[in-house]
């Protein structure tokens, strides 16, 4: 750490007062977050997932949005802690699964913003905003080209093992038999794609409305967070003119001290107004921030059923008709039996047959696994 801050000062000429090293703190931090989620740490911890706090982040940031505008230092570092708090506990989360680590994340992060900031870390010139601003886009479109550029890649190699792995399940098909079979396991397979999208599109639809009430909810909130605020304006515009008031009765050596008292006395109601016009802000602020947070929620679970209730629903075209209750009719099954060739039949239709049922298998298993990923 103390190589890494040196660096930073190689020319001498930056104020290292403000160079904290934090190091320390952190890692105790991770260690205590890492010692709750032990099994004999904090069982609350323990039971935790990205899902079940993921608002909580949403709450905490809000709360130190709150500190933000009402300059509040004292508070901000408190809330700061408690947004600090989410991240390292996310991260441990993710350690646990063995998806990632806090140091991952400060790797990442670290390599974007020098990545991003080549004015400052390379050989690029920014001499105002509006410069910086121009590099960052520019960096941020190569980057994505890059993302995308590797995607792309991996989709294509993705689809010629598909395609390798059709053309080895055609290969291995040795007769009319096994790919009579491997078309009723497409039927059978298409049936269970289908039940899975419609459980999926009713789950969407209960997601939309879980969404829709809680947009309800938080402009019902909003709304009385800005009914609040105009009361609380109002308030204060009272207390200034029953102040003033007062300050005239008492300056006003004529006037009677029933005036006097009067005007005090509605001066000190004034004042009790503001009190109360405030803590009802402050709690319709709460109230918003709340309603704020379920609805980021619900619209996140929304979005993770978009993908697979968008596409049209999968079908395996037939030529006949299946269900599970109930068999095919004696002339269905004759027809069925009549469109197979028998082995007096050429070589060239038993296998335009078998291919044409091998793409139906392979088609279902396209499916399956898409319902399944």
């Amino acid at each position: 750490m103390a190589q890494h801050m040196a660096q930073q000062n190689t020319e001498g000429s930056r104020d290292l007062s403000t160079l904290v090293d934090a190091s320390a703190e952190l890692q105790h931090l991770v260690q205590t977050i890492w010692r709750l989620r032990q099994p004999d740490g904090c069982p609350w911890d323990r039971e935790q997932t990205h899902r079940s706090i993921g608002k909580n982040m949403i709450e905490e940031a809000y709360e130190a949005l709150d500190c933000i505008e009402a300059d509040d230092a004292a508070h901000l570092r408190e809330e700061l802690g408690d947004v600090l708090m989410q991240v390292v506990l996310h991260a441990q989360i993710a350690a646990d699964a063995g998806e990632f680590t806090l140091a991952d994340v400060a790797r990442d992060i670290d390599a974007k913003l020098i990545r991003r900031h080549p004015h400052v870390f390379g050989d690029a010139d920014a001499d105002n905003s509006d410069e910086v601003l121009k590099i960052w886009d520019e960096v941020k479109l190569a980057e994505k080209a890059a993302k995308d550029a590797e995607k792309q890649k991996n989709e294509d190699l993705k689809a010629a093992n598909d395609a390798q792995v059709a053309l080895e399940d055609a290969k291995n098909l040795p007769s009319l038999e096994e790919a009579q079979a491997a078309y009723n396991d497409a039927l059978k397979a298409d049936d269970a794609a289908a039940a899975k999208f419609n459980e999926l599109d009713n789950a969407a639809l209960r997601a939309e409305q879980e969404v829709a009430d809680a947009q309800a909810a938080w402009d019902e909130a909003h709304a009385k967070a800005n009914d609040a605020k105009v009361a609380l304006d109002d308030a204060m515009k009272a207390e200034e003119e029953a102040a003033k008031a007062l300050e005239d009765a008492r300056a006003n050596k004529g006037a009677k001290s029933a005036e006097a008292e009067a005007a005090a006395a509605k001066y000190e109601k004034a004042k009790s107004d503001v009190l109360d016009a405030y803590a009802d802000l402050e709690l319709a602020k709460k109230a918003e921030v709340k309603a704020q947070a379920e609805l980021d929620a619900a619209k996140k679970v929304l979005d993770s059923l978009v993908p697979y209730v968008e596409p049209a629903q999968p079908k395996v075209t037939t030529t006949t008709t299946t269900t599970k209750t109930k068999a095919p009719a004696k002339d269905e099954k004759k027809a069925d039996e009549a469109a197979l060739p028998t082995t007096g039949d050429s070589v060239a239709a038993q296998v335009t047959i078998i291919a044409g049922l091998g793409a139906a298998a392979i088609a279902a298993g396209a499916t399956r696994r898409r319902f399944n990923a």
